[in-house]
Parts: C-alpha cells; sequence; structure tokens
C-alpha cells in the first residue's frame, strides 16, 4: 500500500500523465534485479488527468505481489504525477 497524505489545509490538485497513477517495483535485494513490477504488460490511456485531495486528505494506492520464492525483497511505492513527488521504500523478507 501506498498512502500519500495531504496535510494541508487546502485541497492540492494532483496531475498525473496518464490514467496511471502509481506504481510498484519489488527488487531482489541480494542480486539487485527486479522481480516484479506492478504496471509491466498494462496499457494506460494517454491524457492529463488531475485529482484533487482534499485537506488532510490522502490517496491511498493497494496492490498485491506473491513472491516466487525465499529472500529479501525492496519494494519501491511510487506515484507517477508530473506535480507533485511521493515514494516509499518498504524491505520484506520471505522466510
Amino acid at each position: 500500500t501506498l498512502t500519500v497524505k495531504n496535510p494541508s489545509t487546502e485541497p492540492i490538485k494532483v496531475t498525473f500523465p496518464s490514467s496511471q497513477k502509481y506504481d510498484f517495483v519489488v527488487t531482489d535485494s541480494t542480486t539487485g534485479r527486479d522481480v516484479w513490477r506492478w504496471s509491466a504488460n498494462k496499457s494506460f490511456f494517454m491524457a492529463l488527468v488531475d485529482q484533487t485531495v482534499p485537506a488532510n486528505g490522502s490517496l491511498v494506492f493497494t496492490e498485491q505481489w506473491k513472491p516466487l520464492g525465499r529472500g529479501r525483497y525492496l519494494v519501491h511505492g511510487v506515484l507517477v504525477s508530473l506535480s507533485h513527488r511521493a515514494e516509499a521504500y518498504a524491505s520484506v523478507i520471505v522466510p
């Protein structure tokens, strides 16, 4: 889950270059190779898309990844926006 918060007292308009608003990438920490990308093999409508985030509101994007094996992985969530930058990282250990 990637949560992007607007802590201000005013709404903000977030502009996206397409219908894709976010992405998740999972990297194998041992090899440094990407093992999963949410947006892979997906098509997105190419047009500017605006979304308003209310004051003290947030955008929440959730996807599920099924690991293929044991290991330590780095998960990177990113907001795909022209107007605002947001990203988060998490380390996941699959026993």
